[in-house]
Formats: C-alpha cells, structure tokens, sequence
C-alpha cells in the first residue's frame, strides 16, 4: 500500500500542471507557420540607415547603390528605395518612421525582398533582428544582407543571422563605451562634444585649434537683455512675443542653425518667411 502511494505521488509530481499544460497548447496555437518564399511577382525594396548623418554625406547613397546593384544582377525589380536617417540600430525596425510602414499588414507598395547592405543597417539588437527575421518568415519575404551575402530565406539562415546579430550587438556596445569615454575625456579638457546647449551659448573653435568649446552667444545675450529689461519694466508676455516677432528674432533652433553654418562656413540657412536670414538687427 506505501509503496503504490508513492508511485502515485511521484507520478502526480512529474505531471504537468493543468494551468502549465492550458499555457502550452496556447503558445503552440499561437506560433505561425511560415510561409516559403517564392520568387513569383518579387519585387525589391532597397533600405538605407544611418545613425548619424552629416551635409556631405555619401553614405546613404552607397547603400542604394549596392543594393541597386544586387537587385539588377538577380534581375528583381524595384519598388522603391527608403532611409532612415539619424535613427539608432537599437530601434526595432517596426518601431522606425520610414521601414516600420512597410513591414505592416498594408505596405505603401507590393514587395517581398528586403534588401539590405549589411545586418546591422536593420538592427543591432539580437532580439529585435531575429524578430524582424521571424516576421520574414511567415510572410513569405525575404531579407538579404549585400555585403555577408546571406537571405533569410537561406537553410541555416537563422543559425547565421543569429552569430552576426550577436556580433552586431556587441560591436554596438563597444561602440558606446568608446563614445561615452572619448566624452568623459574631452570634458576634462573643456572640449565640447555635440551636446545640445542653452541659448546664449554657442560652440566656438579653440584657440589652439582642437576641437570646440562653448562660449557665450554675444547676439543671443542681448536678446536675453532686451527681453530681461522690458520685463522688468512691465512688459506682458504677449508684449514679449510680439516683440520678438516684430524683430523676426530667429528661435533659439533657428539660431542654433545658423552657429552651424558660420562653423562650417556654409550659406546662411533661410529662416524668415521672405527665404533670408531674419533681419533681427541683432547681427
């Protein structure tokens, strides 16, 4: 009799519990079959991303024309060429304003390759790049990698894409480290880099020639003394921005816009509503 009792209590403890065996048959009701993907009627869609981006710039360019490239050699057709600029490769590509449209249930346009010049354009988060890879999957896309030469749509695809993810999110965590100390240690030089700063500053090239450093905006203090002098004097907040707009002072964005352009010697941005700089009196 003891010994069926603990027969009946081990295989009691070795069963699933009915909420555990409920979660299961959930999860696998929910997991979607793929779709194989077929080369009927494909049509490419060509994706550029950059982190930072700059006047000048050519990056952008040189991965259209990589996977313009590709697509001509396959012979795919193609349905557009997007980009996103400025965007981190933390965020998840679903997340992001110009590819996260087209991977949705009604794209802008038909496609079915995704073409990429290198993985970590799409991503640098293992996660969300096997999510993306994933998604791919059960709707019959496919998304190539130019440059490692490799498609999701590949046997071991996953295996491959998983190593690269990996190796990608990595690279992007070396790639802050050295940001945050290459900050730390110009601070404690005095070297401004990049961060935004109030108006009534501004960054000017040091004396010895390396590098920035923020210095006090002459044309903004006096804006800041105006407005300090007719406040204290009675003036209403109405009567502040009226004056501002009488004067077409340019915004503290504005003005931010223009300490690039005299940095880099570039024309003037056109800030007021004539396509001229606006005549503030100030400069």
């Amino acid at each position: 009799m003891g010994t069926t009792l603990r027969g009946v209590a081990c295989s009691w403890a070795r069963a699933p519990k009915r909420s555990a065996r409920r979660g299961l048959k959930r999860v696998r009701a929910e997991k979607r079959v793929e779709v194989p993907f077929t080369s009927d009627n494909d049509a490419a869609l060509i994706y550029a991303r950059e982190s930072y981006t700059k006047d000048g710039s050519t990056a952008e360019d040189v991965q259209f024309e990589k996977g313009s490239q590709w697509a001509n050699a396959y012979g795919v057709p193609i349905v557009g060429t997007i980009s996103d600029l400025s965007v981190s490769g933390a965020l998840s590509a679903f997340e992001r304003s110009e590819l996260g449209p087209w991977l949705g249930e009604n794209p802008p346009a038909h496609w079915k390759t995704l073409l990429v010049t290198k993985l970590d354009r799409v991503g640098r988060e293992t996660e969300d790049i096997l999510a993306l890879f994933r998604w791919a999957r059960e709707n019959g896309k496919r998304i190539v990698f130019v440059s490692e030469g490799i498609g999701t749509s590949m046997e071991l695809a996953k295996l491959i894409i998983a190593v690269l993810a990996a190796i990608a999110e990595m690279e992007r965590d070396r790639i802050a480290e050295r940001i945050k100390d290459a900050k730390a240690r110009h601070r404690e030089q005095g070297r401004w880099m990049g961060d935004r700063y109030g108006y009534g500053l501004m960054p000017v090239r040091r004396e010895n020639g390396e590098g920035l450093e923020i210095a006090i905006d002459p044309i903004a203090v006096e804006v800041l003394r105006e407005l300090s002098a007719k406040a204290r004097s009675g003036a209403r907040q109405a009567d502040l921005m009226r004056w501002l707009t009488e004067r077409e002072i340019p915004t503290p964005m504005e003005r931010t816009r223009q300490h690039k352009a005299e940095r880099e010697n570039l024309p003037m941005p056109p800030l007021g509503p004539n396509g001229r700089c606006r005549p503030c009196g100030m400069c």
